[in-house]
């Protein structure tokens, strides 16, 4: 058995990160409703994400704030872990 080159192993570790993305973004998606319905019966309309502080983790992110942005959300980027998100609240259009 040789040792694996470092292109190798980056495409490994490509390869390994991109069948877990997927969970991770449903992950951050479930954990954040949760902290919706919490901020909507304490009468805000804010709340926050906050992610490890990897890699894998920051692109998931990414990903999710790019999902919040088309569902209508006010999404505030807050580099490289943290994003908080806002909505409006019914009637004030």
């Amino acid at each position: 058995m040789s040792f694996p080159t470092a292109r190798n192993v980056r495409e490994l570790q490509a390869n390994h990160d991109g069948k877990h993305k997927p969970k991770i973004i449903r992950t951050i998606l479930k954990q954040l409703k949760k902290d919706i319905k919490k901020a909507i019966k304490s009468g805000k309309t804010i709340a926050q994400i906050k992610v490890p502080d990897t890699p894998l983790y920051k692109e998931c992110l990414l990903e999710v704030n790019h999902y919040l942005f088309t569902m209508g959300y006010t999404v505030k980027p807050m580099y490289p872990d943290l994003t908080y998100i806002q909505w409006e609240k019914k009637g004030e259009q």
